[in-house]
């Protein structure tokens, strides 16, 4: 194999030669765009031999010629076709460019295209094309972790810093919840030196690490753990926005919805009131779509937590509100979540028929709008409603869709919301033994599901189950990680 690679390899002139050692760098398929950028891009245009982003394109065509490197399709793709390397061939490749001494530079270049694709893309992200760049950083994210990965290696801490935080929406909406952590920790962690000088850190190091806690307190929630909830909003306080760009509103918009939503999760909706007024007021000022309906969305949650998320008829509004602000706009995404939202109304009222149509709608726009988090959720409230509606192989299929989706994406709220629900069903099905196991496991869990759920759907559950604690021996309470296949084991026995 190597003998056929180095008979193809020399068929190359120079600069091809050189092309196809920088493709060794790439871990997956990748983008023409992203091969002009770490031979032809940036500072350094006459890098690696290779004097235009044409001389990338015809390099290519000619190694696809030789089959060193195949097209493959890409329908999500504004390019329309991406090309990927064997791992034999990439392997040759890698080893090339280490002897060749130019590794140390294309990485440069390529950790550079990383920063500049996922910055653009946290602001593609505040838009109605979210869904498009969702699967744009999809499609990268091999390449990506590639990068983060040499960062930490290499102890770049402020720019993997900078490259977490623009990842912070993307890890919020895809629910990876443990792997944003990791990485924000790991690039706090590098980064929390003892200033030099007159003893300040560097500013523009002091907003990042500012802009990283908000997003560790945001994919916090998707822990399901309060606690850790609080140490991020704790931390959040003390660093305060004083240190975000007055000028970046963007910025500031994106740190005031990090805090609105970790404030309200842990009970303390109180201070949200001016926060949510001052978002507002400022999105508005700016004609911004996206982050008006951001805030009609937080003002009608708001409401909805004040009144202990029971029957209001102000919440109700707000949230219609939003629902038709977000969907005059193009915002899927916004519009399914402010549609769920006005069915968790609809439920304190007990209007389970109504409020199945809403969040049935719901969840088809968190499908579309690439919302993995809601999406979970809106699943395991739908099967909450069938539960009401005594039909229970209904609850059942939705719950053992929500288990699935949330164990794949580690994501342990969503787990969390769906054995709730399983253990509801379970309940009224007369699997008494089943219950009376999950209870107390379960149990440890509500006061999270209560920052989301409405009163009354929590009040059904605890008359169901009324005696299962005391059916349970001691002992019996199962470890977290055996209850989410307990859960898809009853739900799929229905």
């Amino acid at each position: 194999m190597r003998a056929t690679l180095a008979w193809s390899h020399q068929l190359l002139d120079p600069a091809d030669q050189a092309l196809f050692r920088c493709l060794g760098v790439f871990p997956g398929s990748f983008s023409l765009e992203a091969a002009e950028a770490i031979v032809a891009g940036g500072d350094d245009p006459g890098a690696a031999g290779v004097a235009s982003p044409d001389d990338v394109l015809n390099g290519i065509a000619e190694m696809v010629d030789l089959h060193l490197v195949e097209p493959m399709e890409s329908s999500g793709d504004p390019e329309g076709v991406r090309f990927r390397m064997s791992d034999v061939a990439r392997a040759f490749a890698a080893e090339l460019l280490s002897a060749s001494g130019d590794e140390p530079g294309v990485r440069t270049r390529l950790r550079r295209w990383c920063r500049d694709l996922v910055v653009r893309a946290d602001g593609g992200l505040a838009t109605v094309d979210e869904r498009l760049w969702l699967d744009r950083l999809d499609r990268e994210m091999p390449l990506i972790r590639q990068c983060l990965a040499g960062c930490a290696a290499d102890g770049l801490g402020e720019a993997g810093l900078e490259l977490s935080v623009a990842l912070g929406r993307y890890w919020a909406l895809r629910a990876c919840t443990d792997e944003g952590i990791g990485w924000l920790e790991t690039f706090l962690d590098a980064t929390d030196r003892p200033p030099a000088g007159d003893g300040s850190p560097p500013i523009a190091v002091a907003r990042a690490r500012t802009a990283a806690l908000g997003w560790w307190s945001r994919l916090a929630i998707g822990s399901g753990d309060l606690t850790r909830v609080g140490t991020g909003l704790e931390a959040m306080r003390r660093a305060r926005p004083a240190a975000i760009d007055p000028s970046a509103t963007f910025d500031w918009l994106t740190w005031t919805d990090n805090l609105i939503l970790s404030l309200l999760i842990v009970g303390e909706a109180a201070e949200c009131a001016e926060l949510i007024t001052d978002g507002l007021r400022t999105a508005e000022s700016r004609r911004d779509p996206y982050w008006t309906c951001v805030f009609l969305l937080h003002r009608a949650l708001w409401r909805w937590t004040t009144v202990g998320r029971r029957e209001d008829r102000l919440a109700l509004q707000w949230a219609e509100v939003a629902d038709m602000a977000a969907t005059d706009n193009g915002l899927v995404r916004l519009a399914a979540r402010a549609k769920s939202l006005t069915a968790m109304n609809l439920m304190a009222r007990r209007d389970w028929p109504r409020a199945e149509q809403l969040m049935a709608s719901s969840l088809e726009g968190t499908r579309l709008g690439g919302d993995a988090r809601s999406h979970s959720m809106t699943l395991s409230c739908l099967g909450a409603i069938m539960v009401e509606l005594d039909r229970p192989q209904e609850a059942a299929r939705f719950l053992v869709e929500a288990i699935a989706q949330a164990k794949r994406n580690a994501d342990r709220l969503g787990e969390i919301s769906a054995a709730w629900a399983v253990s509801f069903l379970a309940h009224r099905l007369g699997r008494h033994a089943d219950t009376a196991v999950a209870h107390d496991a379960v149990a440890d869990h509500l006061q999270m599901l209560e920052r989301l759920l409405p009163v009354t759907l929590l009040d059904d559950y605890r008359r169901s189950v009324a005696g299962a604690e005391a059916a349970a021996s001691p002992g019996d309470t199962p470890a977290w990680g055996w209850l989410p296949g307990w859960a898809m084991g009853v739900a799929s026995a229905v």
